[in-house]
C-alpha cells in the first residue's frame, strides 16, 4: 500500500536494469494507482515498443486508456492482448467492461463467441462461452457450451463447477450436486469447489455433508472467509447454537468515532467536503452485477487511488486507526479474527450512495480479513431505517431454522467507523426519505 515507496524501489531497480520489462509494467502499475497516468502509458508504451506481444504492458494500458474514458483504444488494446494470450482472464473481463460501456449488443457474448469460432475444439472456450451465455441469462445455450466442453475434456474439473451452478440456477438441487461432487473428485484440494460443494448440500438439505465441506476447507486456510461464514449456518441448521462463538457481532464489530483528519477545522466541515469529492467521481455503476447494493451506485475504481485530498486524508487516517486498532484488541492465535493478522495493511476500497429505498442485501467480503464502513452524509432516518444490520445471513434459498443467528443493529452516524470480521453477514435497511445514503467501505486484505 506503500505507492511512493514501492515506485522508488521500481526506480531503483530500473536503474541497474533499465529494460527489464517486468519491472517496468510493475512501475507502471505502481504509476497508475498514484494517479500519474501519463508516465504509466510512456512506460507502457516503452515495453511495447520493444515487444508489442507484451499481454501485461497492453492489459494495463488498456485498462489506464478505459480509466481516461477511451473506451474505443481500450477494446482495440484489450483485443490485440487476447490475439496473444486468447483466455487471458482479466483481458477478456476488461474487454467486457469496456464493450459495455459503449453500449455494444450482448457486449458480454462477443469475445466468447468469436474464441468458439476460433478455436471450436478447445474444452477452455467452450467453457468461457457457458460462462458469458449464463451470466447473460441464456441458460439454454450455456447447458449446450459446458456439455461440449465435458464431452472435449471429461477431467475438466473447472467445465463440471460451471454445470454445477448452471443446474443450480435451474433449481436442479440435485443435478448440481452431483456436478460438484464430480469437480471435487477431479480436484480434491481446490477450495472454490469444496465451498460450492458445501452450499450445495446445504441446499439440498445435508447439513452434515456441508459441514465436511466446510471443515475439509479449513483444514486447507483455516481463515477462509467464506467458510467462516457459511459453516455456523449449518451448524444451526443442524441444530448446533454453539455455532456462534466466533460470530457473535456483539462481541466482534465495534464503532469508533473519527476525529476530523489534520488539516480540517472539524469533522462537520471535513465531511462536506468529502461529500462533495465523492459524488464528483463519474466512473460509478448503478447497482452493479454481483454487488449487494440495492437501489445504489457504487464506484468502479479504487476509491484511494483516487487523488482527492479529502479522500487521501480518510486514507491517512485509517493508515494510523487500523495497526493501532489491532494492537490493542483480544489477542487468540486460535481466533478466526482474532488470529487473522495482516503482514501489512493492504486495502479494497470504494464509495456507495444510495437514495430513497436503497438498502444492501446481506453479504460478506471473501477477500478480506477485516472489513469496515465509514459513514459520509446521510438521509433523515427514522427509527430502524438505513441501519446496519449484522448477523443474518443471505444465501439464496435457505430457510433457517430456529435458533436464529445473533444480530446487531447499528445505527449509522456521519464520522462513525464500524469495523467488523469480513466474514461476518452484514446489510443495510432500507430508508424512506428523499436524501442520500453516503458511504466509503473497505477491506484490509489478507496477507501473510
Amino acid at each position: 500500500g506503500d505507492l511512493p515507496k514501492a515506485i522508488e524501489f521500481y526506480k531503483y531497480s530500473l536503474s541497474s536494469s533499465p529494460h527489464n520489462p517486468i519491472t517496468q509494467v510493475n512501475l507502471a502499475c505502481a504509476l497508475h494507482a498514484q494517479g500519474q497516468l501519463d508516465e504509466a502509458i510512456d512506460l507502457l508504451l516503452t515495453v511495447l515498443a520493444k515487444d508489442p506481444s507484451n499481454v501485461e504492458a497492453l492489459n494495463n494500458l488498456g485498462v489506464i486508456q478505459q480509466r481516461m474514458d477511451d473506451c474505443v483504444a481500450a477494446v482495440e488494446t484489450y483485443q490485440l492482448a487476447l490475439e496473444h494470450a486468447p483466455f487471458h482472464a482479466e483481458a477478456i473481463k476488461n474487454l467486457e467492461v469496456a464493450l459495455t460501456k459503449m453500449d455494444a449488443i450482448d457486449a458480454p457474448l462477443i469475445y466468447p463467441r468469436m474464441l468458439v469460432e476460433k478455436l471450436p475444439q478447445d474444452d477452455k472456450a467452450w467453457v468461457i462461452l457457458a460462462i458469458a451465455l449464463k451470466q447473460n441469462d441464456q441458460s439454454g445455450e450455456a447447458f449446450k457450451a459446458i456439455q461440449t466442453a465435458i464431452r472435449l475434456a471429461p477431467q475438466n474439473p473447472y467445465a463440471h463447477f460451471i454445470q454445477a451452478a448452471l443446474y443450480k440456477n435451474s433449481k436442479n438441487i440435485a443435478a448440481s450436486l452431483s456436478s460438484m461432487k464430480a469437480a471435487v473428485s477431479l480436484s480434491p484440494q481446490n477450495i472454490d469447489y469444496l465451498v460450492e460443494l458445501g452450499l450445495t448440500s446445504l441446499q439440498s438439505g445435508d447439513a452434515s455433508s456441508a459441514i465436511q465441506a466446510f471443515d475439509a476447507v479449513l483444514a486447507l486456510d483455516r481463515f477462509e472467509q467464506r467458510a467462516l461464514a457459511y459453516r455456523p449456518v449449518a451448524l444451526r441448521i443442524r441444530g448446533d447454537i454453539a455455532a456462534d462463538a466466533y460470530t457473535d457481532p456483539n462481541e466482534v464489530a465495534i464503532v469508533i468515532k473519527l476525529p476530523a483528519p489534520a488539516g480540517y477545522k472539524d469533522i462537520q466541515s471535513y465531511l462536506a467536503m468529502l461529500a462533495d469529492d465523492l459524488r464528483a467521481i463519474s466512473q460509478r455503476t448503478w447497482m452493479p452485477k454481483g454487488q449487494s447494493v440495492r437501489g445504489g451506485t457504487q464506484t468502479e475504481q479504487e476509491l484511494f487511488m483516487e487523488k482527492s485530498e479529502s479522500i487521501q486524508a480518510l486514507r491517512r487516517t485509517l493508515d494510523q486507526i487500523i495497526p493501532e486498532y489491532f494492537k490493542i484488541r483480544r489477542q487468540d492465535a486460535e481466533h478466526p479474527f482474532y488470529g487473522c493478522v495482516p503482514s501489512r495493511i493492504s486495502y479494497r476500497s470504494w464509495s456507495i450512495v444510495t437514495r430513497k429505498g436503497g438498502y444492501h442485501v446481506p453479504h460478506i467480503h471473501p477477500e478480506g480479513c477485516l472489513s469496515g464502513v465509514f459513514y459520509v452524509a446521510l438521509p433523515e432516518l427514522k427509527g430502524e431505517e438505513g441501519c446496519l444490520e449484522l448477523g443474518r445471513p443471505g444465501i439464496n434459498n435457505l430457510v433457517l431454522q430456529p435458533p436464529e443467528a445473533p444480530k446487531r443493529l447499528i445505527r449509522p452516524m456521519p464520522g462513525n467507523l464500524v469495523l467488523f470480521p469480513s466474514y461476518l453477514w452484514h446489510g443495510t435497511l432500507p430508508f424512506e426519505d428523499d436524501g442520500e445514503r453516503i458511504t466509503i467501505a473497505f477491506d484490509i486484505v489478507r496477507t501473510h
